[in-house]
């Protein structure tokens, strides 16, 4: 994996049922002509889950201005963890609304999420 900029990626190890953040240092995408990326391999088990998203999620305000953060991020990510892949993207926008209420995002919000199958027989 290598993030190109954005945030650390999510890891849920389902054997383990504890989130993990996923660092990888290397510059924006697109900004730099001869940029290098550096990658790290995973491994990846039967029912683990990666979830990538963008800052707005984590920069969204409430109505005193307070920024949502990456530990509330984390604790928002790790509740909803157990949930069926779209499940868990609907509950963690659905926290994410809840705590901006009325106040307008002011910045995109995008999540991927990915859950390894299990073998087929």
């Amino acid at each position: 994996y290598a993030n190109a900029g954005h945030p650390p990626l999510y890891l849920l190890r389902t054997d383990l049922h504890e989130v993990q953040h996923l660092y990888s240092q290397s510059t924006f995408l697109g900004v730099f002509k001869d940029s290098e990326f550096t990658s790290t391999p995973l491994q990846l088990a039967p029912g683990d889950k990666l979830l990538w998203y963008t800052d707005g999620l984590y920069e969204c305000t409430n109505a005193a201005d307070e920024p949502l953060g990456l530990e509330q991020l984390s604790r928002i990510v790790a509740d909803c963890a157990n949930d069926t892949n779209a499940s868990w993207i609907h509950r963690i926008r659905q926290h994410v609304a809840d705590y901006s209420g009325e106040k307008p995002v002011e910045d995109d919000i995008s999540l991927l999420s990915l859950e390894i199958s299990k073998p087929m027989a």
